[in-house]
């Protein structure tokens, strides 16, 4: 009677695995979830956000691959199996989408089975593979390739570069310069908002701001609807209608204006009067690190397209599954926010002044964290109301600001200038999509031309204050936009010869084509009624 033979026993007259010498697919698998990736967003993500993404996953592979090599003497079904364990763990994002996934799993994991049960099956399974990932790669190549965002965004950013004009000059400097915070936190409403939609009243937090000599106007409205243009404006201080050129008049990439997050005014004015610059990013790409800066404070970053692999990859859904919430990109959420906090207050004794900016994503989605700081499970955030997530997110951040704000006071040396914004209002609920298990995925595309009076009031109403000496604060009152904001503090501090523009708060008409705006400050101040 025969028996079968173990698995180390596979006839040796089958290709062998080597450490130099390996299929093709060996080189297209890990690449190829990154190319589709790019291939379906050109328009929001740079060449070399997904180079670093495709280099880290390649060489995460190759490694992985010579461990099983050395592990299992050169096995040929190294190759194969490890191929379909990528392949069933991380492509299901790229290929059949993330409700599909443990379907998509356990194809691979037949298909493995197959190859074990079956050795000689290794050669088709070869030629298959090889095939199988070149068409995808190439495909997404050409598609890289033939879309004309690839080949006019050179030009459009360094269009863009040049539109906000020269770096302004102090005529004078004050004898001693104050160390500048302007710390965003993404999607914090109005306090109207607030009480109004979600039923949670904020006057005892902003009356102890107020205690502390913050300055905090009860009807502010963003310049614009998104955290891109809305946080690029304010750190220009200047409207994106110069965005409106020739180049942008059908364009639909947002690169050009997400480099501005790279280098904008505001830091290059601080660098050119001596200060050094700190950035606290997110998981968001743009805001992840910014280039100029002196120093990058970031926690439990990737590059866009590797966060996406694997926050839709099986790994996930089995850490969350057995409780391993250190890797979770939703702990990670959590406790960012947490680290961003410490670490702001407890910046080293710099001897030269600083200017820092920091983007929050909290109170933003997903909802993680609650009232009392602890991280959620999903289950948790499931079982509450949205109202309930998103006020304990705002309860949360409202305690650590205080902190920060006592932490900031403290210091020795001049006053600090503090500036506390949002970007954006919260999403109103009819567009609002997965807040709870999903980074990155909390909103429908609207129609901005079609959305209700309601509805914009809620997007455009945001959460405001100010740490500013007299000087700055002349013209601060309710109805003062960001925009306005570092043109008050250029001028009132430091002597610049700028002016506040006119309060305008504006939309851009699609995503399709960010360079187009609308005025709807009428819709959000109507005149009184003749």
């Amino acid at each position: 009677m025969s028996r079968r033979r173990p698995f180390h026993h596979i006839e040796t007259h089958m290709p062998r695995s080597s450490f130099w010498k390996f299929p093709l697919y060996v080189i297209l698998v890990p690449l190829l979830p990154v190319l589709r990736i790019f291939a379906g967003n050109v328009e929001s993500t740079t060449w070399q956000s997904a180079a670093l993404s495709a280099a880290i996953l390649f060489a995460a592979y190759l490694i992985l691959r010579q461990i099983l090599v050395l592990l299992f003497f050169r096995h040929p079904l190294v190759d194969p199996l490890l191929a379909c364990a990528f392949t069933g763990t991380f492509l299901a994002i790229v290929f059949v989408g993330d409700d599909n996934k443990w379907f998509w799993a356990l194809i691979w994991l037949a298909t493995g089975i197959v190859l074990i049960r079956w050795p000689l099956r290794i050669a088709f399974f070869n030629s298959f593979a090889t095939i199988f990932a070149g068409i995808f790669c190439l495909q997404s190549l050409y598609l890289i390739m033939a879309n004309p965002i690839m080949w006019e965004r050179a030009s459009i950013v360094d269009a863009v570069q040049k539109v906000f004009g020269d770096t302004p000059t102090a005529a004078s400097l004050p004898a001693e310069k104050p160390d500048v915070y302007y710390i965003i936190f993404d999607r914090y409403a109005r306090q109207d908002m607030l009480r109004n939609i979600y039923g949670f009243d904020n006057t005892r937090f902003l009356a102890e701001l107020e205690k502390r000599g913050f300055i905090v106007p009860r009807n502010v409205y963003a310049n614009y609807q998104r955290t891109a243009v809305s946080v690029v404006s304010s750190l220009n201080f200047d409207y994106l209608d110069k965005l409106q050129t020739p180049q942008t008049a059908e364009s639909s990439d947002w690169v050009p204006i997400y480099s501005q997050f790279q280098d904008f005014r505001v830091a290059r004015f601080f660098k050119s009067i001596g200060y050094g610059t700190h950035f606290f990013g997110s998981w968001w790409e743009p805001t992840r690190r910014m280039a100029s800066a002196d120093q990058n404070h970031n926690f439990y970053e990737l590059p866009e397209a590797l966060r996406l692999i694997y926050e839709y990859s099986l790994i996930v859904d089995v850490a969350r599954g057995v409780g391993l919430r250190k890797f979770d990109p939703l702990w990670w959420q959590c406790e960012r926010s947490k680290r961003m906090f410490d670490t702001l207050a407890d910046l080293s004794e710099d001897p030269a002044p600083t200017f820092t900016f920091a983007h929050f994503l909290i109170p933003h989605p997903p909802f993680v964290t609650a009232a009392d700081g602890h991280c959620m499970e999903i289950a948790e955030a499931g079982a509450q109301t949205r109202a309930e997530n998103y006020s304990g997110q705002v309860r949360y951040t409202n305690q650590r600001i205080l902190q920060l704000v006592d932490a900031l006071l403290s210091k020795p040396g001049p006053r600090p200038l503090i500036v506390l914004q949002a970007d954006e209002g919260p999403w109103p609920e009819k567009y609002a999509d997965k807040e709870v298990d999903r980074i990155g995925r909390d909103v429908r595309n609207p129609d901005w031309l079609k959305i209700s009076d309601d509805e914009l009031h809620e997007k455009m109403a945001i959460f405001a204050a100010y740490y500013l000496p007299e000087s700055a604060r002349v013209g601060l009152n309710d109805r003062s936009t960001p925009v306005n904001t570092f043109r008050r503090i250029l001028k009132g501090v430091f002597n610049v010869a700028i002016e506040p523009l006119p309060e305008k708060n504006m939309i851009f008409e699609s995503y399709e084509n960010p360079y187009r705006y609308r005025d709807v400050t009428a819709r959000l101040y109507p005149k009184a009624p003749q």
